[in-house]
């Protein structure tokens, strides 16, 4: 004997529910409305792009922001290779062909160079800072103002430091003065301290 099919009784408004009361989706927010031409737009608040607070489970963001602090510091890296070969060569030729004047100049570039990567590894060393409080569970309210203010407390730093003291145990400035000094004919023997070579000022 075959089944019979029951039917719920209909209630009122149901369809009207589940439709809307235009038989759209009551789930879907009402477009926004269009601005107008010449309208004027409301004045900027500043409060509306205020950081938020990072905690530790951004810790993974925080260490590929880190990372690609290496990037800037590979064309110094180049540049630091080509004043080198440049200081040599004209050191071999020496001052009869080379105005001794461009050896002055390669090396002050290759300061400035060193410069410029002290300040490349303080900000790659304020975002490690924060990655590590943010290892011990510190949460960091305004991230963006506290890494700034951790990196120019490490360039003030930096700047304090005397010639000797900033350039005297860089490892690039040692191999730069190492490879000039063997270059030179007039040089016997091995580079001096670089200690001595460079003023205390």
């Amino acid at each position: 004997m075959p089944r019979q099919r029951t039917t719920r009784p209909r209630q009122e408004g149901a369809d009207e529910e589940m439709q809307g009361p235009e038989g759209g989706n009551p789930a879907a927010p009402p477009p926004p409305e269009p601005i107008q031409v010449g309208e004027e737009l409301p004045p900027f608040d500043p409060k509306t792009f205020q950081s938020h607070p990072i905690s530790a489970s951004n810790h993974a963001k925080v260490k590929t922001i880190t990372e690609n602090w290496d990037g800037p510091g590979v064309p110094l890296d180049h540049l630091a290779q080509m004043i080198r070969e440049s200081a040599v060569l004209l050191t071999e030729v020496g001052s009869t062909y080379a105005d001794p004047m461009l050896l002055r100049d390669l090396e002050k570039t290759m300061k400035e160079v060193i410069d410029q990567q002290a300040s490349l590894n303080a900000r790659k060393t304020a975002a490690m800072d924060i990655r590590h409080d943010l290892t011990n569970g510190v949460k960091i309210v305004d991230p963006a103002a506290n890494w700034l203010k951790r990196f120019e407390e490490k360039v003030e730093e930096y700047e304090k430091q005397t010639t000797r003291q900033k350039y005297a145990k860089n490892s690039l400035y040692q191999e730069y003065r190492e490879e000039v000094w063997g270059a030179d004919p007039e040089n016997e023997g091995g580079m001096p301290p670089l200690n001595s070579m460079i003023p205390k000022g």
